[in-house]
Order: C-alpha cells, then structure tokens, then sequence
C-alpha cells in the first residue's frame, strides 16, 4: 500500500473512532437531560409534544458564552432580549444533540417534518435543469440529509462522513469523486447537495483538495468555504438553491431560496463573487435570525481558530 493511501487510512481510522465517541457523548448528555427533566427518552419526539420537549430538556443545556456573547452583540437585538435568545440558543443545542445521538430511528425523525413546508420548498427545484442544492455546516445535518432524500429522491450529496454509500459521496476520503459525480447528476437535469463551507480539517485528502479555499467576511469572522460548488454551477449552467431545516413550533421546515445562476456573457469572476455573496447572506441571515437555528457551534469552531 501506497504511504499516502496508508496515511489516508489511518486518518479516516481516527475520524470513525472521533465521530463514535462524539455520539457516545451526545448521547450520554441527551440522556442526562431527560433524567434532570424527568422525561423518558422514548417520548422525546412524539410530534404533538416535541417542542414541549426540547424546551424542558434546553433549561438544563449550557451555553458556549464566548460564541453567544459574539452573535448577540451583532445581532442588532436589544439588549432586553438576551435571555429568549439565550433559550433559543439552547433549543438548537439540545435539538442537534438529538439527532447525532443516534437514540431515534430516521423514519421517527421524519416526522417531525412539517409536509406543507416541504411541499412548499421542493417547488424550488426545477424539473428542467440539474440543480446545485448548498446548505452550511453546523445546521441540522442529519435531518438536512433525510429531507433532502426525500425531497430529491434521484440526488446524490457530498457529506464529511469517512465512507461513501448509496447516493452520499465523501468529501474526506475522495472530494473530486464526490464533485465529479455531483458534476454527472447536475448535467443530467438531477441534484447535488454541498455545503461549501468546509476547509475546518487540516489533515486528509479533504484538506489537500481544499487548500485553495477563500474565506467569506460574515459578522466579523472569516468564514473558510471550498472552491468546488460554484464552479460546479459555473460550469453545468445549473440551478442553485440554498437548503436549510429550520426549527419551528411546528417541528421542522425545509427551507429553499432560488439562488444565483450563470448569466449570458458573465465570466467566471463575476459569478463566483455574486454566488458567495448570496451564500454569505444566508448564512449571516441565520446568525441573525431564530435563535433555534443559529449554528453557534461552528461559530465557536471560527472563533478558536481566529485566536
């Protein structure tokens, strides 16, 4: 065996075992919550009770005070507000602590998903051309990816995961197979879902095809993004839409935004500032908006880095 496919091995080795143990501890803090609110694991996501549940479960949560002091200030909020946000804040932490807990079935997962929601969102795929699909890390990741499933049964997506699977390309262990799949399906009028703002690794084959990342300004950090998805969406001609699953009282809904397509006579340059520029904005627009929705986590993450 080649040394840097050895290497390669080695590290998607310790990324299993860092992602088994990540679980372990999500879990074991779901766990810890619903024994602090006196609730059993088996009822937390009974639809009519959801919310209700993931409240009583946020008042035990801590928060990272250092990312929330940051966001807040930035917010435009007043000052009056702190404490909702705060609990909102928890909310999302506690939702995303779910869901990589691996405590429920994805089918069970799916049912939270508001069906008019959805509806409404997949209009924005079109039927004629392949569609560029781009969300963000620190969303609601795996919900993200059973939505978008359902949603676009004949996509495939790129994820971070150490292996590849049945329409889910890995972006550690093989980017450009990842990419030139995404490339295939978007010339065939399907989708691809990418969340560009990856560049966070700084070992493996991911971080090599990714060292020619820009960073975007967003309130004040710089926001590391791969190079792949506006060229993919340069180069095919295609439909782009922003991809979120927003928390709501009634669950979770799917969100799409028609984004940026190539125009006649625009060069390459032009395209790519206008693209990360929309994709900038959604991003900011969740670190302003809900705080149920705020990926304070990568927040954290961008502001370690900085120091």
């Amino acid at each position: 065996m080649a040394e840097r496919d050895l290497l390669a091995e080695q590290e998607t080795a310790r990324l299993v075992a860092r992602r088994k143990k990540r679980g372990d501890q999500f879990r074991a803090q779901v766990l810890e919550w619903c024994a602090a609110a006196g609730l059993a694991e088996n009822s937390l996501i009974e639809p009519a009770h959801f919310m209700e549940n993931v409240a009583r479960l946020a008042a035990h949560a801590s928060l990272p005070e250092e990312a929330c002091n940051y966001v807040y200030a930035r917010s435009g909020r007043p000052g009056s507000q702190r404490a909702e946000w705060d609990n909102g804040v928890r909310q999302c932490i506690v939702v995303r602590a779910m869901l990589a807990s691996g405590l429920f079935e994805p089918a069970d997962l799916m049912n939270l998903v508001d069906p008019l929601a959805a509806e409404e969102a997949a209009s924005e795929i079109s039927d004629a051309n392949g569609t560029l699909v781009i969300a963000n890390h620190g969303a609601f990741e795996p919900l993200l990816w059973m939505a978008f499933r359902k949603l676009c049964p004949r996509g495939i997506l790129m994820t971070a995961r150490p292996e590849s699977s049945a329409g889910a390309y890995s972006a550690f262990s093989d980017p450009a197979a990842a990419l030139f799949a995404g490339r295939r399906a978007l010339t065939e009028g399907s989708q691809f879902l990418i969340s560009p703002d990856g560049g966070m690794r700084k070992t493996g084959r991911a971080f090599e095809a990714n060292r020619k990342t820009r960073s975007l300004p967003i309130l004040g950090l710089a926001w590391p993004v791969g190079h792949g998805a506006p060229v993919l969406a340069y180069d095919t001609n295609c439909e782009t839409v922003w991809f979120a699953v927003r928390l709501s009282e009634l669950g979770f809904a799917p969100v799409m935004v028609k984004g940026p397509r190539r125009q006649p006579g625009e060069s390459f340059s032009e395209f790519e500032d206008r693209f990360w520029r929309f994709y900038a904005q959604q991003i900011e627009n969740s670190l302003k908006g809900d705080p149920r929705n705020i990926p304070i986590g990568r927040v954290t993450l961008l502001l370690a880095r900085a120091k």
